[in-house]
């Protein structure tokens, strides 16, 4: 697995304000790598989420709106959502990438 190194460190734990059991991890594992194996699925589902949060959140206000105006804001809340997204993996990429990196130059 890609992650390995995250299951076989005590050293990251600190970074967890509560206490991190092996199986937590391994579940966290396993969602990143299905995350990391399935990335236009897991945008999509996330997407398709926000629209529907977004919908049933603007249907229930005070203010009647039409449908149409509705999924209009749906649709902007969840590419925002979706851009945010992208942003903060574009930034674990990189970040990630860079430690990778330097792990390979640092000899042992």
């Amino acid at each position: 697995m890609a992650h390995q190194h995250f299951l076989n460190t005590k050293a990251h734990l600190h970074i967890f304000p509560f206490e991190v059991s092996a199986e937590l991890l391994k579940n966290m594992e396993a969602v990143q790598s299905w995350i990391s194996q399935h990335k236009l699925t897991s945008i999509g589902t996330m997407w398709a989420a926000a629209v529907g949060a977004s919908v049933a959140h603007s249907s229930r206000g005070r203010t009647p709106l039409k449908p149409s105006l509705r999924l209009i804001h749906a649709r902007m809340h969840a590419q925002a959502l979706t851009l945010a997204v992208l942003s903060g993996a574009a930034t674990y990429h990189y970040y990630n990438e860079k430690r990778a990196q330097k792990r390979a130059t640092i000899p042992n």
